[in-house]
């Protein structure tokens, strides 16, 4: 190839995949004298140089610098909108994955070892030092791709490592951005139960933006209950005077429902401790308790919502208008259906079709 010089279709399809071979192969010597060859700001290139950059973020630092060091744009875009930076920040350097696949399902596979070992964690070097020399040389920390997800975004939803947000946040990065579903990292943070990136994003956020909802009417306690993690949760109500425990999403399902319904009987407890309101009815006219006995919640939530004063005899609005009991039998096991019987539980009652819930119990 002739150095800088105009290129053909085919050349630059050449070029583009002999680029991405070495970038892939780690191959620093091959890359540097890859990009010497081309004009860096040929229009032409920037698509296969962009593949390569964005590539060498997720990958490896040094290559990435070689990049930087021929000033190539540093915001440059792929056809998703994807900039470096955010692909660094997701912290997946990409070499260790393809060390998996050599070994998957063999006794070598280190991603077996992980599940055995679940102490043992990766770290993701190359993305780390990617994040901190690509900020260092002004990329855009609040850039947002095609569905509105900045570097921030996709540090929290992929790999969720500390260590990057703190760089991003320190950076300035605008915690508030919200992607197309709706959701600020904080949402994020919370769902996926990720009690560090939790603490860390509430040092900088407005105790008003808890009541942010996602596009579904999520709110961030409502997601912290989701993950089962008792810590996020009670970070999110530790951070606000004002919060709102029984915010509804927009199916009207409220936290204690869904720490419910996901088992979490810390989670419930201290909900109610906080004076979550047992009472409330989602849209299919199901409380808590409802809940909990149709997803076969255990005997402790159960008792714990009971205990609460719940309304033991609560009747769905739907079709089937099943009564807590009704749900029971069929949801629950025959400890808790013996449980709610002796609390006062109407065995004579009729649901939609008919079905006396006596009859049903007496079955089983």
């Amino acid at each position: 190839m002739t150095s800088k010089a105009t290129m053909t279709s085919t050349e630059i399809d050449d070029f583009d995949d002999a680029l991405y071979t070495v970038v892939i192969q780690r191959d620093h010597a091959a890359v540097q004298a890859m990009l010497a060859q081309v004009d860096i700001h040929s229009p032409d290139l920037q698509q296969p140089l962009t593949s390569g950059f964005l590539e060498a973020a997720g990958r490896d630092a040094s290559i990435a610098k070689l990049f930087l060091d021929a000033n190539f744009d540093v915001n440059a875009r792929d056809e998703d909108g994807n900039t470096a930076l955010m692909v660094a920040a997701r912290g997946e350097d990409t070499y260790v994955f393809d060390s998996f696949s050599d070994h998957e399902g063999d006794e070598c596979d280190p991603l077996c070892e992980r599940q055995q070992h679940p102490d043992l964690q990766i770290e993701f070097i190359e993305s780390l030092h990617n994040v901190e020399q690509l900020l260092a040389h002004g990329a855009a920390v609040d850039a947002a791709n095609h569905t509105g997800s900045t570097a921030l975004l996709q540090a929290v939803t992929a790999s969720g490592q500390p260590d990057i947000v703190r760089l991003l946040v320190q950076a300035k990065c605008n915690v508030v951005a919200i992607d197309d579903k709706g959701c600020m990292a904080l949402h994020h943070a919370a769902l996926r139960g990720q009690a560090e990136n939790v603490r860390l994003l509430l040092t900088v956020h407005d105790p008003q933006d808890l009541q942010v909802t996602t596009a579904d009417g999520d709110s961030v306690l409502y997601l912290a209950c989701t993950s089962g993690n008792v810590d996020v949760v009670n970070l999110v109500m530790a951070s606000s005077a004002h919060l709102h425990v029984d915010a509804a999403n927009e199916d009207l399902q409220t936290p204690l429902m869904t720490a419910v319904i996901f088992e979490s009987l810390e989670i419930v407890q201290r909900l109610i401790q906080a004076h979550a309101d047992v009472t409330m009815k989602d849209s299919f006219g199901m409380t808590a308790l409802h809940h909990a006995v149709y997803s076969g919640a255990n005997i402790d939530i159960v008792a714990c919502l009971v205990d609460a004063k719940s309304d033991i005899n609560n009747t769905c609005v739907d079709d089937m208008a099943n009564t807590i009991l009704h749900d029971a039998v069929t949801g629950s096991s025959l400890e808790v259906v013996a449980y709610l019987v002796k609390s006062g539980a109407a065995v004579d009652a009729v649901n939609g079709v008919n079905t006396i819930v006596c009859g049903c119990y007496w079955l089983i």
